[in-house]
């Protein structure tokens, strides 16, 4: 009777077995993309902070380009967003069309190399483990 219990728990043992073996992987890819993250947020609060004060520019933009790029910390949570929820179009597209056209060779980097090719990598990593 205990071999048979055994043997209910013994896909949750390979599941606890290969988050084990895992673990280095998974912390070194989040720490990965991490680092893309604090760099994309960095520039995005920083080239948009003359456009948040700069009071030529339509009030209701700079008080949304504010709530999502106006500190480090919302900056971040809007590029972790834009990451990770697949609802990038929704932070770029405002900041293409009515800040600069230009920002589109950021989203256009940061969504190929960071949200397509960096978690593709991941996942390659986990199924290669």
């Amino acid at each position: 009777k205990a071999v048979r219990n055994f043997k209910i728990f013994e896909g949750l043992r390979v599941l606890v077995a290969v988050m084990c073996f895992s673990f280095a992987s998974t912390i070194s890819s989040m720490v990965i993309l991490v680092v893309f993250q604090i760099m994309g947020s960095i520039f995005m609060c920083q080239s948009l902070h003359y456009f948040i004060i700069d009071p030529a520019n339509d009030l209701t933009l700079r008080i949304w380009v504010n709530r999502m790029y106006g500190d480090g910390v919302k900056s971040f949570w809007t590029i972790f967003e834009l990451t990770f929820s697949g609802c990038w179009p929704n932070y770029a597209r405002r900041i293409v069309e009515e800040v600069h056209p230009m920002y589109a060779m950021f989203y256009f980097f940061y969504v190929y190399i960071v949200v397509f090719v960096a978690t593709r990598i991941v996942a390659a990593l986990f199924v290669k483990e």
